[in-house]
């Protein structure tokens, strides 16, 4: 949000602008607190669903089925083999093939630009979690027209243009 603000401010001015990938040269800390965390996701993703409360809730559920979802078969198809009740072998391993190729295949589109290690997509599930409850309060707190906070500052979507 900064960055667009600075972009758009440097392109008023005439000045030149280039990106650099900095990672190696800069550190900071995002959040210590889960509650941090998820006001942080808020605010990145409040612009993407101010323009329709739907349109959030369309993008939580395609987070759910593509990170929460795989998980959630598997753990049935573990829980049914457990239990002895309607247990598939062939659905079991298909669950299980399935999902860790769709925990691996969006986690490669997060962890490689990053350049985070592969141990974080087994988490893939919680962060989908977390991530749907950040476009979940965002596209709420847009509906009814209030601000985003996060560390201090006030982030009003229907401001920003992109």
């Amino acid at each position: 949000i900064e960055d667009k603000a600075f972009g758009a401010l440097a392109k008023q001015k005439g000045t030149k602008m280039m990106m650099v990938y900095g990672n190696e040269n800069f550190s900071s800390m995002w959040a210590t607190r889960l509650a941090d965390v998820i006001h942080g996701m808020e605010r990145i993703v409040s612009f993407s669903v101010s323009v329709s409360p739907l349109r959030g809730v369309a993008f939580a559920i395609v987070i759910f089925v593509i990170m929460v979802l795989p998980f959630l078969v598997v753990m049935s198809s573990l829980f049914l083999y457990l239990v002895g009740s309607h247990f598939s072998p062939i659905l079991f391993m298909l669950s299980i093939i399935a999902s860790i190729l769709v925990l691996f295949a969006s986690s490669i589109e997060i962890l490689g630009p990053l350049k985070l290690s592969p141990a974080y997509i087994p988490a893939a599930p919680l962060a989908g979690l977390l991530f749907i409850t950040a476009v979940l309060t965002a596209s709420y707190k847009n509906a009814l027209r209030k601000r985003i906070t996060w560390k201090g500052r006030k982030y009003d979507p229907s401001e920003v243009k992109f």
